[in-house]
């Protein structure tokens, strides 16, 4: 995991991680370790959440 945090827009924990190829399939499951602790993990794309930019007419 090279860095993560809690998402108030999703209300779960994101983080980014350098994965394997053979493992980076999107929606893959996985287990990291984060402070100590393994957890439970799944590859995901991003952005994590649509972006509602607006753009202009």
């Amino acid at each position: 995991v090279t860095s993560g945090g809690f998402s108030p827009t999703l209300g779960a924990p994101i983080a980014m991680a350098y994965v394997a190829s053979e493992h980076a399939a999107i929606g893959t499951a996985l287990e990291v370790e984060v402070r100590g602790k393994r957890l439970a993990a799944t590859v995901s794309p991003t952005p994590f959440v649509p972006h509602r930019y607006f753009r202009g007419s």
